[in-house]
């Protein structure tokens, strides 16, 4: 699995609630190259006894994005209020699922 490092969490009203987007800098982090792909992405995990727990997920997309800022991570208002407003997270890439991890 690949992690990125820690993305300051910042709200975008122009995107939609199954859409997050990174800059392709840290998308490299977690082995992504390309513009946009399609992941099931697992909400609010924490980090309890060695274990992840509590999560759910949504089927989505990762964009990569110049204009998003480097150390970053956009996420719709609606999806952000779902994950509880963290100011950091961290993502985990394994396969064709992404990992949100809440720090």
């Amino acid at each position: 699995m690949k992690n990125t490092k820690k993305l300051a969490v910042f709200s975008n009203i122009s995107q939609a609630e199954n859409e997050l987007v990174i800059n392709p800098n840290d998308g490299l982090d977690i082995g992504l190259t390309h513009t946009k792909y399609s992941f099931r992405i697992k909400l609010n995990l924490k980090i309890e006894n060695a274990t992840l727990t509590n999560f759910e997920y949504i089927n989505g997309y990762i964009i990569l994005d110049n204009n998003c800022r480097s150390g970053t991570i956009e996420f719709s208002p609606k999806l952000l209020k779902k994950i509880g407003k963290p100011e950091n997270v961290i993502l985990v890439y394994n396969e064709k699922e992404i990992f949100i991890l809440n720090r």
